[in-house]
């Protein structure tokens, strides 16, 4: 009994990191595409930032909302 608990508690600890490892990848992702938006002029790269960072924050979204679920396990 008390090796289940361990083993779905540990189970849980590694998607937490894993998810949260992401959520930092995402971050960094989110901030150079903050840093290239402001360097391009470019109206298709322009465009091509905008989507590349609207697919980033849905990625992030989702992220939290996995994490938030997963803690609550």
């Amino acid at each position: 009994m008390i090796f289940t608990e361990r083993k779905r508690k540990s189970r849980r600890d590694d998607k937490i990191r894993a998810v949260s490892e992401e959520l930092r990848g995402i971050t960094a992702a989110l901030e150079a595409s903050d840093a290239g938006f402001n360097e391009v002029s470019d109206e298709d790269l322009i465009e091509a930032m905008i989507y590349e960072r609207s697919s980033l924050r849905a990625r992030y979204s989702y992220l939290i909302k996995e994490l938030k679920r997963i803690e609550a396990e």
